[in-house]
């Protein structure tokens, strides 16, 4: 199986527990006299085996990603990482560079004026070469999702 394949299983995966725990938390309690939609107890089994599932799947997914060297030789592990962490820089240069801007308004004379404290073109230009960068390693990080085989237990 591709990389991509687990990595699809296991979102998959997660989805289905969330639902499955929703119906048992629906039906944890019922008016008196009724019966319950699904037994919480099956339920409650059902979710153990893909909870287990996911455990196995997460394992190999985690041993693969460390084994697997991205063209640059850093591991998929650290690649996936530095991708995240490109998306923070990205984020908070964004929320610097847009507090900046300073909104035109009609201003009287006893009105307060704002200046800028931050280089908002550079603020910008920093965020477009994280940009930049981010696709390039998620471009990276994808064509190896679907070459590498996952490491079986």
């Amino acid at each position: 199986m591709k990389l991509s394949e687990a990595l699809s299983q296991r979102s998959d995966l997660n989805k289905r527990i969330a639902e499955v725990t929703q119906r048992m938390v629906d039906n944890a309690k019922v008016q008196e006299g009724t019966t319950p939609a699904e037994d919480c107890a099956t339920l409650l089994g059902r979710l153990e085996e893909m909870a287990s599932q996911l455990q196995r799947l997460m394992a190999q997914i985690n041993k693969t990603n460390l084994a697997t060297n991205l063209s640059n030789g850093k591991s998929l592990t650290d690649s996936i990482a530095e991708r995240d962490i490109l998306l923070v820089r990205i984020g908070y240069h964004r929320k610097l560079a847009d507090a900046g801007v300073i909104k035109q308004s009609v201003q009287t004379r006893t009105e307060v004026r704002f200046v800028p404290q931050v280089d908002v073109t550079k603020l910008r230009e920093t965020c477009d070469e994280l940009s930049k960068a981010h696709r390039i390693l998620d471009l990276q990080i994808q064509a190896a999702n679907y070459t590498t085989e996952v490491i079986a237990d």
